[in-house]
């Protein structure tokens, strides 16, 4: 972001842009999308980042923009906007990059000093995109739509469950019937029983005349 100005500097206007690079190079800092497009055009990586907040997506790829070398896969949490979320365990601190190793003497500051810039460049960032009408009727738009493909997958869901359930009720009434006409034809009905015993007298009538 240092070397290549002018791949990001346009979507920042609110300061200047090396203030903005070294107030984002503060430790705990939350990564936005040019920070973590410039990531994975640093080192090469495959960013794949799951959403949990029905305000945005529910995941977004992010990878360098033309490469030919092999992509390395990284996956992040990004749930409901809390820090320091991962969808792995972190076995090993052996494969960190350091990319601008010079430039870490901001990390020497107070905690405290750090934590109150933080707040109120957030705080500050909030207040500007919650007072942008754009902004607002976007996340609206986006909130609407993410809703009704949550009801129509919903829906689908319990049609086929509907449809399962009547297809389970015919298969059963036709077996049972089909159960209950064996049980009748391997049975004699009583109309046959009397004819067959009419049948009978008659001839035991005749015998004896």
């Amino acid at each position: 972001m240092r070397d290549n100005p002018e791949r990001f500097i346009e979507s920042n206007t609110e300061i200047s842009w090396l203030e903005y690079l070294n107030n984002m190079s503060m430790q705990g800092t939350w990564g936005y999308a040019k920070i973590i497009q410039a990531v994975a055009d640093q080192l090469k990586l495959k960013i794949t980042i799951a959403e949990t907040h029905e305000g945005f997506r529910e995941y977004s790829i992010i990878q360098p923009v033309s490469s030919t070398q092999q992509l390395t896969p990284v996956y992040l949490g990004h749930i409901d906007e809390y820090h320091y979320v991962s969808t792995l365990p972190c076995t090993s601190t052996s494969d960190f990059v350091e990319i601008y190793p010079e430039q870490s003497t901001q990390s020497s500051q107070p905690k405290q000093t750090r934590t109150q810039y933080i707040n109120k460049y957030m705080k500050q960032k909030r207040a500007n995109e919650t007072q942008s009408p754009e902004a607002k009727e976007k996340r609206r738009v986006y909130a609407k739509e993410y809703r009704k493909r949550k009801q129509a997958s919903g829906s689908s869901h319990s049609l086929a469950l509907n449809i399962e359930a009547k297809q389970k009720k015919r298969l059963y009434a036709k077996e049972y019937r089909k159960q209950k006409q064996g049980s009748e034809s391997s049975q004699p009905s009583p109309l046959s029983i009397e004819a067959k015993q009419k049948k009978k007298n008659a001839r035991k009538g005749i015998y004896e005349a």
